[in-house]
């Protein structure tokens, strides 16, 4: 059976749409972290979670701050999955962003890449605790590119609940 090119344009559609409007149960998080950077140094993140999603992922927004004046923005995708029936959940985070290193380590460009994996634990009023690590990196884009680690405890909140 042979569809016409108005049906199958919104079924495309709707599958889109689908795909990247949030499920009912969900809501955006504004996460605030504490961090340690590798070779000295402290780290404070502000990361915004989505409550939309492109498949999977909910799309991720951050920017932070270290007392070295080392500043970072960037935007991304994040996996979450919850740990059984358990109120435990892992978040796993990629987000290409910009990287002005003030007083602090030399990443080799601009262009940085935040990747991470925290491991938390959700409260029944919807806060969520976490620990984290997570890696800057250009990616291989430039020739100097040490990296820098970071690890965290991140304290989160629903947003529009």
């Amino acid at each position: 059976m042979k569809t016409s090119l108005p049906a199958r344009t919104a079924l495309c559609v709707t599958a889109l749409l689908a795909l990247a409007l949030p499920a009912p149960a969900e809501v955006g998080r504004l996460g605030l972290s504490l961090g340690a950077l590798d070779g000295g140094g402290a780290e404070v993140y502000l990361r915004y979670q989505t409550a939309a999603r492109l498949g999977p992922f909910h799309y991720a927004f951050g920017a932070s701050l270290s007392d070295h004046r080392e500043a970072w923005v960037g935007a991304g995708l994040l996996f979450e999955e919850p740990l059984g029936r358990s109120p435990f959940f892992v978040q796993v985070s990629v987000l290409p962003g910009f990287y002005d290193r003030g007083r602090g380590k030399n990443l080799g460009g601009h262009f940085q890449i935040r990747s991470g994996i925290d491991l938390g634990y959700q409260f029944a009023g919807g806060a969520r605790l976490s620990v984290g690590l997570d890696h800057r990196s250009d990616a291989g884009t430039t020739d100097l590119n040490p990296g820098l680690n970071t690890v965290q405890v991140r304290y989160a909140v629903p947003l529009g609940r």
